[in-house]
């Protein structure tokens, strides 16, 4: 049976479309001569559904990376894929009297996540994935990779691996 890299920055018990997606993949690769290894990350900030993980055969090996909990603080501050529309129903109900201290810092956290945490907030995911996932490789004699999203870090791990194997 060949092994295959599969990269999903959420695999159950994380709950949500995406998962359901990527878990039936796994799931029926082995009628095809696929072995899959998961490479994922720990399921924090995200509803949980532990009904997800039964139709994963029990002899595929996940490996769950930790990441800095980008994700978790940009909901604790409001921070989204709208954070434009956001921001422009925020600016208009902002109060004449507002601090300028603080429209500063909101405009200068907004302007740090526009512009460099790129692709998304989990691409402090992606240093610790591209590790542990050339380690697999090496230890599963990986054939093949394949990198699913969102999260896009997850498909920026995958090309770096590619790129170093």
């Amino acid at each position: 049976m060949k092994n295959l890299l599969v990269i999903s920055y959420l695999f159950p018990p994380a709950g949500g479309t995406g998962t359901v997606r990527v878990s039936k993949f796994c799931k029926y690769l082995q009628n095809f001569g696929w072995k899959p290894v998961i490479l994922t990350s720990y399921a924090t900030g995200v509803s949980i559904d532990i009904g997800a993980l039964k139709g994963i055969s029990a002899d595929i090996c996940i490996f769950r990376v930790p990441g800095l909990l980008m994700r978790q603080f940009t909901r604790q501050y409001n921070i989204d894929s709208n954070r434009k529309k956001e921001r422009k129903s925020q600016n208009q109900k902002l109060n004449k009297r507002e601090n300028v201290k603080t429209r500063l810092y909101k405009t200068l956290k907004s302007f740090i996540f526009d512009y460099f945490i790129i692709p998304d907030v989990d691409i402090f995911w992606a240093p610790f994935a591209t590790l542990k996932g050339f380690l697999c490789i090496k230890k599963f004699n990986v054939q093949a990779i394949f990198a699913t999203g969102p999260s896009w870090s997850s498909m920026l791990v995958g090309y770096i691996l590619k790129k170093l194997t």
